[in-house]
C-alpha cells in the first residue's frame, strides 16, 4: 500500500508511458468543409432535418448536432425556424 506523499508524487508525476515509434498521422481534410461532411449532405434533399443529416453520415445524434453547429458556425449551413437546414453555396 502507499503512503499518502508516495500517492501525491504519483498523482502529480504522471505515468511513465511509453511514447509511440511514430507520430499519429490523421487524413487531411478539405478547407471549408467539416472533414468533407458537407458533401454528403448536399446529397440530401433541401432543407433537411437531424435525423436524415444523421441516418446520410451514418453517426449519432451526439455527433451530428456539433457538426451541423460547425457547419451553421462557418456559414456553410443555415438553421431555418422549424429546426430544418440547408446547406449554402
Amino acid at each position: 500500500m502507499l503512503n499518502s506523499g508516495e500517492r501525491t508524487r504519483r498523482r502529480t508525476a504522471g505515468p511513465d508511458l511509453p511514447r509511440p515509434a511514430t507520430p499519429a498521422r490523421f487524413p487531411a481534410t478539405p478547407t471549408g468543409t467539416a472533414g468533407g461532411r458537407s458533401s454528403t449532405l448536399a446529397g440530401l434533399a433541401q432543407p433537411f432535418t437531424l435525423s436524415e443529416a444523421r441516418r446520410a453520415l451514418d453517426t449519432t445524434r451526439r455527433v451530428a448536432v456539433p457538426l451541423l453547429q460547425l457547419l451553421e458556425s462557418r456559414r456553410a449551413s443555415r438553421r431555418l425556424p422549424d429546426s430544418r437546414r440547408t446547406l449554402l453555396s
